[in-house]
């Protein structure tokens, strides 16, 4: 049976987005954590330096877009709210298989906020979203290697970028220079909201599957 090869141009462009997606990510956290007052000097600093020795001095779209997430970490306690709960149950078991529950859990919670429709709005969301998972990650594992939990996180977001349409969508709109382009500013109340109707979505949907 002949196997079947991925044309290098077609491999090229898979990659570029995986590692946007990873940029978007790392920028994201990285800026999160360096304006969140809840995170001890330790924990900020073994957050920044894990994404920024894997960022290095890269310049890209991606990274240019995560940077806008500074200052929003207050925002980020919302989000988890009404799935804290949940969420430290999840960490209440070993580093290893609390990965794999948190995984499964961040996949999800992008599915039921992607159901809402695409757009920066949910996209930064899910990014807020994730700092929250790894944050509350280090807190209870704080000597384990946070880089690692970190790259699998970015490796989901990019699986549900391909599974929720996400890459498509930023194909169909122009390309990852559009999410920086897009001029309209999402103010503090509108993050709010959003943040409290995904808040409420997660705490129902996640505890029905989680039960």
């Amino acid at each position: 049976m002949a196997t079947m090869t991925v044309a290098p141009e077609r491999q090229e462009v898979r990659e570029d987005h995986e590692e946007q997606t990873r940029h978007l990510l790392l920028s994201g956290v990285r800026n999160l954590a360096q304006t969140d007052e809840s995170l001890t000097h330790q924990e900020e600093t073994q957050i920044v330096s894990a994404t920024t020795v894997t960022l290095g001095e890269t310049k890209d779209v991606a990274v240019e877009v995560g940077q806008e997430l500074c200052g929003m970490a207050d925002e980020v306690d919302g989000l988890l709210e009404d799935v804290k709960d949940i969420v430290d149950n999840l960490l209440d078991q070993d580093s290893e298989m609390s990965i794999k529950k948190l995984g499964e859990f961040f996949m999800k919670m992008m599915e039921q906020t992607f159901q809402k429709g695409i757009s920066k709005a949910t996209m930064m969301i899910i990014i807020m979203f994730g700092y929250a998972l790894i944050r509350r990650y280090l807190k209870r594992y704080i000597d384990e290697d946070i880089l690692r939990f970190i790259e699998q996180i970015a490796s989901l977001l990019y699986q549900a970028f391909i599974k929720f349409g996400v890459l498509d969508w930023i194909m169909c709109n122009g390309g990852w220079d559009m999410l920086k382009s897009m001029t309209h500013h999402i103010s503090k109340a509108q993050w709010v909201i959003l943040a409290g109707a995904g808040a409420c979505i997660l705490g129902v949907g996640m505890y029905n599957w989680l039960a």
